[in-house]
């Protein structure tokens, strides 16, 4: 696997093949697949073949393209006396740091006396957890579990796997700390301390549809004055546009 130094994706919404993605509309793993492979990452066969947590770093990479050092992320006090929103001051680069340090190793845990070990979950994984269609979440739990299993589990029942899920999550949680993760936060209101949950995948994503909305709005004023096409548009390098968009400014300034 390659490092995640050594690839030099593109920003997203610099491309008009970016316009294409819906984002509020099917299934996530695919979606980041397209993102991974639409923005030079990786293709997508290697993309459905990254772990879960390689998948979101790379996300969070394309994301972070243009960012400022600091981000924040807000936050409702877990205490019901309180309930005040706060913010959570974090960099890209604390968060990818904090994925690199777990190592990426297999977790294991002890199950009746034996150590069993898991792999990390991968794109290809969520695809064919998708594709099984689980009538419930307790059989995708289940289903996920086995799948998982480094040794042959095909004998396992459903008891067994329930009680190795119940106890594997924290081990999975450590392997790939961008899957759960969870920010820690005192809340200045009230100083209760608790723990919250981050969906870095809709972290991204959010960022993504606000890159589209840049794109179209690009789009309406150079189309709307010069009365160019979308294809013309954007085969006009972006920072050609900014200049056509910084000239239609500074004459509406007049």
């Amino acid at each position: 696997m390659m490092a995640l130094e050594n690839v030099s994706p593109r920003a997203f919404g610099s491309d008009f093949s970016d316009l294409e993605l819906d984002f509020d509309a099917g299934p996530r793993p695919h979606l980041t697949t397209r993102v991974i492979a639409l923005c030079g990452a990786v293709d997508e066969s290697s993309a459905w073949k990254m772990t879960v947590g390689r998948r979101i770093e790379l996300l969070l990479t394309i994301a972070g393209m243009g960012m400022p050092g600091a981000f924040a992320i807000n936050v409702r006090c877990s205490n019901p006396a309180c309930r005040k929103m706060s913010e959570i001051e974090l960099t890209m680069h604390e968060v990818l740091e904090h994925s690199a340090a777990a190592g990426g190793s297999p977790a294991a845990v002890e199950l009746d006396g034996k150590t069993i070990r898991l792999r990390r979950p991968t794109g290809e994984d969520q695809l064919a957890w998708l594709q099984a269609r689980p009538r419930d979440s307790r059989e995708g739990t289940l289903l996920a579990v086995r799948s998982l299993i480094e040794d042959d589990a095909s004998d396992w029942s459903a008891a067994k796997l329930e009680k190795l899920a119940a106890i594997a999550e924290d081990s999975l949680d450590e392997c790939d700390p961008l899957v759960n993760f969870q920010v820690a936060a005192i809340c200045p209101e009230c100083g209760f301390n608790s723990s919250h949950p981050v969906d870095w995948t809709e972290f991204a994503f959010s960022r993504f549809r606000e890159a589209q909305r840049e794109q179209v709005e690009t789009v309406h004023r150079l189309a709307s004055h010069y009365h160019w096409s979308e294809s013309e548009i954007f085969a006009v390098p972006a920072w050609r546009q900014r200049l056509y968009l910084t000239a239609l400014d500074q004459r509406s300034e007049r």
